[in-house]
């Protein structure tokens, strides 16, 4: 009898214990985060959330798949169905679109708060998600840009090796000096190749000129202006005289182009750096600063931006993830295994000394203070912008030709949109 008592509340204390353990597993908090759409990326994701609910037990983090489609297609779609989701990522100008439109969390409050972790993060990485006064995305990591050129093309020229002094008018004198021609003519290495994407808009501000008032904030059109123009016919000369790929040749992947060694000069960003590694055995390759003009030096940053959306269930819970994703530790974790460039000066070092290649890659640092973020355009203003300047570029019509119907263009989708935001 007393054995069967025994049995009973062992039975009991199994049966109390399990419920405590199904109680405090339904008691976990949930937190979700898109899956980014890149596999390595993916990987190093997981890995990190694993850390996350290892370290926070009482913590389940469930990765929102995109199912085959991009991550702003995917974050509308939830959004339409009322499907929850507390963090996402996507390029700068839909994070400032969405952030107008009131969908994502204001995270100055909690970025003040944590002064020691972000005192170092680059302003102008910041400013990429900036509407007014409030911060509606961090940068995932930097895209930071440089002169990226062929050593052994430069010195069997007999060209001084590019530094911290480069300027636009040694670009020019340099392509001339690296221009070599087959037997029949035809163009067997350019010195330069033309900036693809947006990449060519830091020539505009080297001269002094911009296109618009705001980034962020678009309200009128400023690129009718001599800076401008003078830095269009800049790259109208290059065309002009054969130093650099004619607009056909120019479709030819600017990558591709630089590690056939078909130009040996190339102004790109970091993300390069892990591709020229991997596929450049031929030759010895290097980067230099952006080019100074007239008016200085002012690369461009780039970054994908990480967010909160305003429907989050538990804000603070998902900031504790996010600011997780910020952390030295983790940072550390994606310079080792991804090799991409952090936001904090201090990791910015930290990317410098993990790295081999190049060898000259500090240059990358040089004025990122100053950096413009020309990926915050919108496309309905940067349409008109890129289409009439590459017309004047390959002089398909005169320089201020192209501006004054580029400012008509732009100006007409800059009323439009504001209309828009009105309704």
């Amino acid at each position: 009898m007393r054995r069967k008592r025994c049995l009973l509340l062992t039975l009991m204390l199994v049966l109390v214990v399990i419920q405590a353990s199904t109680a405090a597993a339904t008691a976990k908090k949930t937190v979700s985060m898109l899956e980014w759409n890149v596999a390595a990326n993916r990987d190093w994701q997981k890995a990190v959330i694993q850390r996350f609910m290892a370290e926070n037990p009482d913590v389940e983090v469930e990765i929102v798949g995109l199912g085959g489609i991009g991550p702003g297609e995917k974050v509308q779609i939830l959004m339409a169905s009322g499907v929850p989701l507390d963090i996402g990522y996507y390029d700068a100008p839909i994070i400032v679109d969405w952030a107008k439109q009131n969908l994502l969390v204001d995270l100055t409050p909690y970025v003040a708060r944590e002064n020691e972790l972000f005192s170092d993060w680059l302003p102008s990485s910041l400013d990429l998600f900036r509407v007014g006064n409030g911060l509606y995305g961090l940068p995932a990591d930097l895209q930071l840009q440089g002169t990226y050129y062929n050593v052994d093309a430069y010195l069997r020229a007999g060209i001084h090796l590019p530094d911290e002094n480069l300027s636009w008018d040694d670009v020019f004198t340099n392509a001339r000096k690296l221009l070599i021609k087959n037997p029949d003519g035809t163009i067997k290495q350019y010195g330069y190749k033309l900036p693809t994407g947006r990449n060519w808009l830091p020539m505009i501000w080297a001269w002094g000129g911009d296109f618009l008032d705001n980034y962020n904030e678009t309200t009128k059109f400023t690129g009718r202006d001599s800076r401008v123009a003078e830095a269009l016919e800049y790259m109208a000369n290059l065309v002009r005289l054969g130093l650099v790929p004619d607009k056909e040749a120019q479709r030819t992947n600017a990558i591709k182009s630089f590690t056939g060694q078909e130009s040996v000069t190339l102004l790109t960003n970091t993300i390069v750096i892990s591709t020229f590694t991997k596929d450049i055995k031929d030759f010895v390759w290097d980067v230099a600063p952006v080019p100074k003009g007239p008016a200085g030096r002012i690369p461009y940053i780039n970054a994908i931006g990480m967010y909160i959306l305003s429907t989050s269930k538990d804000v603070d819970l998902a900031w504790k993830l996010l600011k997780y994703f910020c952390s030295p530790e983790i940072m550390q974790t994606k310079i080792e295994q991804l090799g991409l460039v952090p936001p904090g000066s201090r990791m910015m070092q930290m990317w410098a000394r993990q790295i081999t290649v190049p060898e000259h890659r500090q240059y990358v640092f040089v004025d990122a203070d100053k950096a413009k973020a020309p990926f915050s355009i919108l496309n309905e203003f940067y349409g008109p912008i890129n289409t009439e300047a590459w017309a004047a570029i390959w002089g398909e019509k005169p320089v201020w030709t192209a501006l004054e119907q580029m400012e008509e263009q732009v100006n007409q989708a800059i009323k439009e949109y504001l209309e828009a935001q009105k309704m």
